[in-house]
């Protein structure tokens, strides 16, 4: 027997379902990633080609795409989008979100270092504070421990919503998100922007095992490509600000509207 990922035709066998309980031992907090951006025609294909080939598709409850709200929060400055366009390789990121089929929130520092791997620290919090996170003791705390720049000095500045679709390969090493329907808001100057009709592929690893996806991505000609949903985002939605390292990014995602 087989469930069907909503709005595609691609069934899943039940022994390639797994469920949120069952992704915990998938944590890859400490991983290396790596990102491909592509047409979203191409979404099919890979999900057959992932699911013939081992890959595992996540569940919420009976749903397989997961929706998804963010909010990454900067200092009035921008540094943390200034440091990525500026080509700093350490750097940090400061976002709430929300898991909305769970009604789970998360406020999450990501931090990148200059060897390419990513260490992602979050606790959770009431979903009514995504935006007031630092009037959670515990939030503020664990902000101000783990920023570098002042935490009392980052406020919101954009929203982003997306769907998501996980995969796992078979040895629980490497995990898949395929993200699509991607828009964003500016919370400080009331813009809103979207890429396009496209999916946004992020192979996160351990780093110790080879990838069956980079092959199939290969195959179906899907890009590899650094996308920062926050600077891209940005980028789109403040006319005013430095984005001469994101225009290219953003010309090549508005070509694939005709793919």
């Amino acid at each position: 027997m087989s469930l069907h990922i909503e709005s595609t035709s691609i069934a899943v066998p039940k022994d390639r379902v797994i469920t949120l309980e069952m992704m915990k031992s998938v944590k890859l907090m400490n991983r290396t990633d790596s990102k491909y951006v592509g047409p979203a025609a191409r979404l099919e294909p890979l999900l057959s080609a992932a699911i013939d080939r081992g890959y595992s598709v996540q569940a919420v409850g009976e749903k397989f795409i997961a929706e998804y709200d963010t909010y990454y929060f900067d200092t009035p400055s921008c540094d943390c989008y200034l440091m990525h366009h500026n080509g700093h390789l350490t750097r940090q990121k400061l976002r709430t979100r929300l898991y909305k089929d769970s009604s789970h929130a998360f406020i999450e520092i990501k931090n990148k270092n200059n060897r390419g791997r990513t260490k992602k620290k979050r606790m959770q919090i009431p979903p009514s504070a995504l935006l007031e996170w630092k009037e959670i003791p515990e939030a503020a705390d664990f902000a101000r421990s783990m920023l570098k720049l002042p935490s009392e000095t980052f406020s919101a500045a954009l929203r982003t919503s997306f769907k998501r679709i996980t995969l796992v390969n078979r040895e629980r090493t490497e995990r898949v998100t395929i993200d699509m329907g991607l828009s964003f808001s500016n919370l400080r100057n009331g813009r809103t922007a979207t890429p396009g009709d496209i999916i946004i592929v992020e192979v996160k690893q351990d780093g110790t095992t080879g990838s069956t996806m980079k092959g199939i991505l290969a195959e179906l000609k899907i890009r590899r490509m650094g996308f920062s949903k926050y600077c891209i985002g940005t980028a789109m939605t403040d006319p005013g600000i430095r984005q001469n390292r994101f225009k290219e990014k953003i010309r090549f995602t508005n070509k694939l509207q005709t793919c």
